[in-house]
């Protein structure tokens, strides 16, 4: 099941906009994970070796279960596009971010092919420049992509912790996380309720069970009904709700 989306000019977006932005190397899977992301597979990428995002792009993602129409999912030119110079790619990023200062990014995704051997100079590079949008570093997500092409899983295991010991262990130091994009809606939406610090669909569904206790208690109160042990049941249920846990210095507790 997909989401209703719309196209909007990432120069006029709101300081309450959550947004989420997507870089990587050409051809890492990046607008892949927006489309799985948005029930949409396939309308931005197509089977092009070349890179699908020519210029940055920002898409809404209306009525979610709990942010609504607050998420702003932000597609980047890659990095060694084959259409730019290496440096293009970042520019563009870092030159909207310091020419919009009304934004504030609830998050970063980093994807990173897991059938390449190594992070060439460039990737790494342009990630360092990058996650210095975040300074708060637990709003970083590295991301693995590729799974499906590789012969052997373990191969990609010994990648993954290379990278985790390498290049990456600078900002897992500082709280960055690694996620696995698997192709599909459960591994994707995994990256982005890690930024937002709580599983949103985790969330709904809890919300959702205390509506449906408040019209069970109505309905058993009306009908006269109402259980001895009531107050040990709503008691018990109180000591296991958590709320929601909201990303320092980022407006979703609002």
């Amino acid at each position: 099941m997909g989401y209703a989306t719309e196209v909007v000019n990432p120069n006029k977006l709101s300081s309450d906009d959550l947004v989420i932005v997507f870089i990587g190397q050409t051809g890492s899977g990046k607008s892949h994970i927006i489309d799985t992301l948005l029930g949409q597979t396939g309308q931005r990428t197509g089977s092009s070796l070349a890179s699908s995002t020519k210029k940055l792009s920002a898409i809404r993602l209306k009525k979610h279960e709990v942010h609504g129409d607050r998420l702003i999912f932000v597609d980047t030119p890659g990095f060694d596009d084959t259409l730019k110079s290496d440096k293009e790619g970042p520019a563009v990023v870092i030159d909207w971010i310091r020419n919009n200062p009304n934004i504030t990014l609830a998050g970063t995704v980093y994807s990173h092919k897991i059938n390449v051997n190594r992070m060439g100079a460039t990737s790494n590079r342009s990630l360092r420049r990058m996650s210095d949008l975040c300074p708060d570093k637990k709003k970083v997500a590295l991301v693995t992509t590729m799974w499906d092409q590789i012969s052997r899983r373990e191969d990609g295991l010994k990648r993954e912790e290379s990278l985790n010991d390498t290049y990456w262990k600078p900002l897992l130091d500082k709280g960055a996380t690694v996620h696995r994009f698997e192709n599909n809606s459960q591994s994707a939406w995994s990256i982005i309720n890690g930024i937002l610090g709580q599983g949103s669909q985790e969330l709904e569904d809890r919300l959702r069970d205390w509506e449906d206790f408040g019209k069970d208690l109505n309905r058993i109160t009306a009908e006269g009904e109402l259980s001895r042990n009531i107050d040990a049941i709503i008691s018990s249920d109180i000591s296991q709700f958590q709320p929601p846990k909201c990303l320092k210095g980022s407006n979703v507790d609002q």
